[in-house]
């Protein structure tokens, strides 16, 4: 009775213990090596993702949509600062009648080359 009781007592205990520490051990390792997989995925499928995001965003900063379209906002935005340029030279006119009549007709030929030959904005 004496080898049962040692393995009962000593034997099964120690070694169910250095099985679950091996175990653990074990189990923390493939923890590991997944998380680094995982890691590497991630940043795989994030490469992948900013290429194609830089693709398409090239591919829509030379559509001709979007290059008119950028022309537009530009010619806008300068004949807007025309425009303000021109109101405050109209406000600041002071001069003699002539030199006001002379500034005023300046005014009106750099107008029409701002807005077209119509007098509004080209279309």
């Amino acid at each position: 009775m004496e080898l049962v009781t040692i393995l009962k007592d000593w034997v099964i205990p120690v070694s169910s213990i250095l099985i679950s520490v091996w175990f653990a051990a074990s189990a923390k390792k493939d923890a590991d090596k997944a998380n680094e997989l995982q890691k590497q995925v991630s940043e795989a499928i994030k490469g992948w993702q900013a290429e194609i995001n830089r693709a398409v965003f090239e591919q829509l900063s030379t559509s001709p949509q979007i290059i008119e379209g950028k022309q537009k906002l530009a010619q806008i935005e300068m004949r807007e600062k025309a425009t303000a340029v021109l109101l405050e030279v109209l406000k600041n006119s002071d001069g003699s009648p002539y030199e006001n009549t002379e500034r005023l007709r300046t005014i009106g030929e750099i107008a029409k080359g701002i807005l077209g030959q119509k007098g509004h904005l080209e279309e």
